[in-house]
């Protein structure tokens, strides 16, 4: 009545493996060709990248010598969802090439962490040994205040924590995984250099060092969550950064990141009805962000 069949589970395996050897061929190609048409675009090569987070759009104005990229025109490049303002800028800041990922994309907008990481992927390709990370984020910690600066001191990879591994591929195996510590992936020696220059030119905020947690977004915390957060030593939360700091570390990059407090969550729930204007954004950031780039040039 039922008619039996036998699998040859070498040759399965073997054709499991040719498998995911091809998509990681595709993969790998599709890195280089993003690569190298940026190379061929680009009139100057970078120095620094720099993923520069939401209202905080304002670092790129003062930039000499500009040339600007859409996502969109780079063959292969991933692109935000639902949006054509995602861009490259090249400039310089005091004569340093940076250059800015205007625009990064989410958890929440149905990207995977893998797509969401491959922009550095492919612009590391280029050679670009230093990554600057900057971001707006939510306070839990109850000290911290609105248009404060915290320096990423480490963070809390919640995504990892439920089993989303941000060195995942789209396929099993199609990135190499890194077993190593993830416990001095930000730069020791610029977190004190941030914090030392935030003191003496951010005198209107404070400056804090601490631990940024990664929550998929977009939506706010309960207060449970809050207070799973504040009593496992989290200062602030966002929906980004983590995973692209893993990345960077994983590639080689050095790695600098930094939060603006665009609003306060409580265990109440309590919520900034502007959390998203621009959080006391100024002359002053742009400052600290100079002096920033400038240490990294001289370190790097």
């Amino acid at each position: 009545m039922f008619q039996t069949c036998t699998i040859d589970s070498d040759s399965s395996d073997s054709t499991l493996i040719n498998n995911i050897k091809r998509r990681k061929t595709v993969l790998e190609e599709s890195i280089k060709t993003s690569a190298d048409f940026l190379r061929k675009t680009l009139p100057y090569k970078p120095t620094i990248l720099v993923i520069c987070g939401s209202e905080l759009g304002f670092l790129t104005k003062d930039l000499e010598d500009i040339s600007e990229i859409s996502y969109s025109s780079i063959p292969k490049f991933p692109t935000t969802a639902g949006t054509n303002k995602g861009k490259l800028i090249l400039g310089r800041i005091s004569k340093v090439p940076v250059l800015f990922m205007q625009e990064r994309l989410h958890l929440y907008e149905g990207h995977p962490l893998w797509k969401c990481t491959l922009p550095i992927r492919i612009l590391q390709s280029l050679e670009i040994k230093v990554m600057l990370i900057s971001n707006t984020s939510r306070a839990v910690n109850k000290l911290y205040k609105k248009g404060d600066v915290m320096i990423i001191e480490d963070h809390i990879d919640l995504a990892r924590l439920l089993g989303n591994f941000s060195l995942r591929g789209p396929e099993e195996n199609l990135f190499d995984f890194d077993y190593n510590p993830f416990n001095k992936i930000y730069d020791k020696k610029l977190i004190e250099t941030g914090v030392n220059i935030g003191k003496e030119v951010l005198a209107k905020r404070r400056v804090h060092k601490g631990v940024y947690s990664f929550s998929a977004g977009p939506n706010q915390e309960s207060g449970a969550d809050i207070n799973f957060l504040q009593r496992f030593g989290s200062d602030v939360v966002g929906s980004s950064s983590v995973h692209e700091a893993i990345v960077a570390k994983s590639c080689g990059m050095t790695v600098f990141g930094f939060s603006l407090i665009g609003s306060i969550c409580g265990v109440d729930c309590v919520r900034d009805e502007d959390h998203h204007e621009e959080a006391s954004g100024g002359a002053d950031l742009t400052e600290f962000f100079r002096r920033i780039i400038n240490e990294i040039n001289v370190t790097a």
